[in-house]
């Protein structure tokens, strides 16, 4: 059996009509549909519960229930009590005649009784604009939806009152409220009265003015001066809240959830009186909510900026392009959107928008770890291509920051990503899609272009980047030149080399020895004196990429190249040792002979000083050989 239950969902300070259609057939499951969030999902166990006790069993056969429209998102608690009559209806437990007549609204506990929801007021006027015969909702907020004329507004404290009345078995009494007479009644009626005031002439005209003029006042002074005393009687002066103004003050305040149980309308001006103590996130709240009357959303809006931090993305990849300008341009945009220089932290970093990885660009990850913190809510940004100009990564970007509720407000052209409710807005999502469309393809051209300007720039000899080597410098224009003091070292090197009184060990050490190479080892030293010798870059060739000028005459290559051949050719005759097997340190490893030091020593000596392990000093070679022999000679002699 199919039959429909009427509700209402509040957006803003508005009600829009929710139909729930509930289907009942063969079968033993539940579906519950039309964008529910936990809340409602949640409503089919309190269900249960709230029949079970009361008498009432839950239906066994296969529910499905939509709540139309299915496009908008249904928040809270308050719609278990039209779910539980529509369950109950399409099971035929009670008779679904006067279904269509009425719109409910009530959250349930596990004992059957109607907690107080949020909105009522709205969803009264939303009622009788649909034509409506009543609203069955709480007890608690029966007065202030019968605030509404024309609509019969019954309050109800269990759900046993509710079958019972859909199945002609109790008439529930409307509740009536006389709108006019209530409002008026109660507008003059204060606790505290500004006549009682008695000299302090000079406050009560600052007090008088204020209120005229709807101004703020800071009252100052000492304990016991009065301060608090006319701060209580300043509402009794207010302008009088006119009867449209008092609806909707009471409407914001229902939706709010701040309305009194059992009250009305709001017929006294609201009016904040904070203390010196309160903080300055609560002083713009109470500012806002109660003088200013502004919609619920945007003074909540406004009090997120005041609590959170922002972050300032800056980016040049270029020494042409100016830190400065975008800081401050996006200093000025933040102070628009109501931050303060000690909410505001920027990022500014100096990296090349083609970088493919996300890993690779600081910017962003610095900007991840602070959004982590949890103390930031908004992120602005010169252009979209100071966050990326690839796609992967822009995209990558707006995903988390959407995930996260982070909004991005760009600056040119001016574009925000999420909407107040912390939805992506639509048209930036468009307009983010269509950038990174032609950032990819510029990109592209971009990088050939990259490519084909390096290409001709080494075929015309000039620098395009990369290690310089030693020798060689880059002038203004961009080509190579000779380094003077490079260059006379670079022909020191060969001239030693050439003359065979050093081996690449010893000319790393004479080198290190004259202050060159300091922050080398010899090892190190000697590498890099192997790899110069053999670069013919030297005698000014054309290698694939460059054009250098010539350091080494040929002679004195030809020279280095003979030597080099020489050094590879020569036999190495090997120097026994034969106490290297026999020699052992305290830490059971054997010995080997150092050639460089001339000594004997631990293979693991290394390991052993890491490890903090103790090992047998060095032997020199000559001193320990030449005394094995004489005990040897002397071994023979007596034999």
């Amino acid at each position: 059996m199919l039959i429909k239950v009427f509700g209402a969902a509040v957006q803003g300070i508005d009600a829009t009509l929710i139909t729930i259609e509930v289907n009942s057939s063969r079968g033993c499951m539940f579906y519950l549909v039309g964008l529910p969030d936990s809340a409602v999902k949640e409503s089919h166990q309190r269900i249960i519960s709230a029949l079970q006790v009361n008498g009432y069993k839950m239906p066994t056969t296969n529910i499905v229930v939509n709540m139309a429209p299915a496009d908008i998102r249904k928040e809270g608690s308050a719609y278990d009590l039209p779910l539980a009559i529509g369950l109950l209806g399409a099971n035929e437990t009670i008779s679904s005649e006067k279904f269509s007549r009425y719109l409910l609204m009530g959250e349930l506990s596990l004992d059957g009784s109607i907690q107080p929801i949020k909105g009522a007021l709205p969803i009264a006027i939303k009622a009788r604009e649909d034509g409506f015969e009543g609203l069955i909702i709480p007890q608690q907020n029966a007065r202030e939806a019968a605030v509404v004329n024309q609509l019969k507004v019954y309050g109800v404290s269990n759900i046993r009152e509710v079958i019972e009345f859909f199945n002609n078995e109790r008439e529930l009494e409307p509740t009536i409220v006389n709108t006019r007479e209530e409002f008026y009644a109660h507008q003059s009626t204060f606790e505290f009265d500004f006549a009682d005031v008695k000299g302090q002439e000079n406050v009560k005209r600052a007090l008088e003015v204020a209120a005229a003029g709807g101004h703020n006042l800071i009252m100052i002074g000492a304990p016991g001066s009065g301060k608090s005393m006319m701060a209580k009687r300043l509402p009794s002066i207010l302008p009088p809240l006119s009867l449209g103004e008092s609806l909707e003050t009471t409407k914001i305040h229902s939706v709010a959830g701040k309305l009194n149980r059992n009250s009305s309308l709001i017929t006294q001006r609201p009016f904040r009186d904070p203390h010196h103590t309160i903080s300055q996130v609560i002083l713009v709240y109470y500012l806002v909510d109660k003088i200013f009357f502004l919609p619920l959303r945007p003074y909540k809006l406004l009090i997120s900026f005041l609590s959170m931090k922002c972050i300032l993305l800056v980016r040049v990849s270029t020494e042409a392009q100016s830190y400065d300008e975008q800081e401050k341009e996006l200093y000025d945009l933040a102070h628009f959107y109501g931050y303060k220089d000690k909410d505001i932290s920027s990022i500014a970093t100096k990296e090349s928008a083609i970088k493919l990885d996300e890993e690779e660009r600081f910017g962003l990850n610095r900007m991840k770890e602070l959004l982590e913190t949890g103390e930031y809510d908004c992120v602005f940004a010169w252009e979209i291509s100071r966050i990326a100009r690839r796609k992967k990564i822009l995209f990558s970007i707006l995903e988390y920051l959407t995930s996260k509720g982070i909004q991005l407000i760009i600056k040119e052209p001016r574009i925000r990503l999420l909407k107040d409710d912390k939805t992506i807005d639509e048209g930036a999502e468009t307009i983010f899609t269509l950038y990174a469309q032609l950032a990819e393809s510029e990109m592209r051209n971009k990088i050939a272009r990259f490519a084909r300007a390096k290409k001709e720039g080494f075929n015309k000899g000039k620098y395009m980047g990369g290690k310089i080597t030693l020798g060689y410098k880059v002038s203004e224009d961009g080509y190579w030149e000779i380094d003077e003091e490079g260059s006379k070292l670079v022909r020191l090197i060969f001239d030693m080399y050439i003359s065979g009184e050093y081996s690449l060990t010893g000319l790393g050490k004479e080198l290190k020895s004259r202050g060159y190479f300091k922050n080398l080892s010899v090892t190190s030293i000697k590498v890099e004196m192997s790899h110069l010798l053999k670069n013919p870059i030297y005698r000014g060739i054309r290698t694939s990429n460059n054009i250098y000028p010539q350091i080494i005459d040929d002679d004195t290559w030809e020279q280095c190249c003979k030597k080099r051949k020489e050094n590879r050719t020569r036999s190495k005759t090997k120097t026994p040792h034969l106490l290297t097997p026999l020699i052992r340190c305290i830490c059971n490893a054997s010995y080997s002979v150092n050639l460089m030091d001339g000594t004997y020593s631990c293979r693991v000596k290394h390991n052993a000083v890491e490890k903090g392990l103790t090992h047998s000093p060095d032997v020199n070679v000559n001193m320990i050989e030449s005394l094995a022999w004489y005990v040897a000679q002397i071994g023979r002699a007596h034999v």
